[in-house]
């Protein structure tokens, strides 16, 4: 659903006063239900989008021993919702199961990619 800006719904309560609420959705681009809607709500837009779910407590706790998709299907949240909640949380997260990861700040490079090219210059084999 998208969130419509309080000037359309102000301009369509004008138009509304001396045209068909079916002109006035014509004219605006919109659906007649929609102007329906707003006449309703008393020429008030509706509230922008729904309430965001907020981060679990053991988040980043979770998010630190789980992939993406794991977390995704512990807290039955969306692609979306958990990349939000590690925007939000900024733990330590796993690439792959096992690979524990933080990008180095110079560089934009994961750590333990770090780690694996630094071993293979000096000419260690990487453990794994």
């Amino acid at each position: 659903m998208r969130a419509h800006p309080q000037e359309l719904v102000d301009r369509a309560a004008r138009l509304a006063r001396w045209h068909p609420l079916q002109d006035v959705a014509a004219i605006l681009g919109v659906q007649p239900s929609q102007i329906t809607s707003w006449k309703n709500r008393g020429w008030k837009a509706a509230e922008s989008g729904r309430s965001k779910r907020p981060v679990p407590q053991d988040f980043a706790w979770m998010a630190g021993r789980m992939t993406f998709a794991e977390l995704t299907r512990h807290y039955a949240a969306g692609n979306s919702t958990v990349g939000r909640w590690l925007r939000e949380a900024a733990p330590q997260r796993r690439s792959r199961k096992g690979d524990v990861f933080r990008r180095d700040p110079k560089t934009g490079r994961r750590l333990w990619e770090m780690q694996r090219l630094q071993d293979n210059r000096e000419g260690r084999p990487h453990e794994e």
